[in-house]
């Protein structure tokens, strides 16, 4: 959780904020500028979600954590995709995540 997202969970974030990718980044502190020059080299959404996440690993270095990332999702509204993201990392039993999946947690 004190790592930085790789690019595998980079992309699982990607495909779940989608369009939102520029709330995603503001949250995380991605310059606007920054920001721009992204959504001006990449085709779609995904990508430039893909692109800012990377941009914000590589500027701040051991600070992006995977648990910053998720407290930033948190704040948007899309706590649901940090269980995503705890199962990618195997932090979650599968029974588990079926259980909240019965009890609709995800919706």
């Amino acid at each position: 959780m004190n790592t930085s997202p790789d690019e595998r969970l980079r992309s699982l974030v990607a495909e779940k904020v989608g369009r939102l990718w520029r709330k995603l980044a503001s949250k995380l502190k991605v310059k606007e500028v920054v920001m721009d020059s992204i959504e001006k080299e990449r085709e779609d959404c995904e990508d430039c979600c893909r692109m800012a996440l990377k941009t914000w690993c590589e500027s701040n270095g051991s600070q992006a954590t995977v648990r910053e990332l998720m407290s930033c999702l948190t704040d948007m509204g899309f706590s649901s995709i940090n269980w995503h993201i705890m199962k990618e990392l195997n932090l979650l039993a599968e029974e588990k995540i079926q259980q909240l999946r019965d009890q609709n947690v995800f919706k």
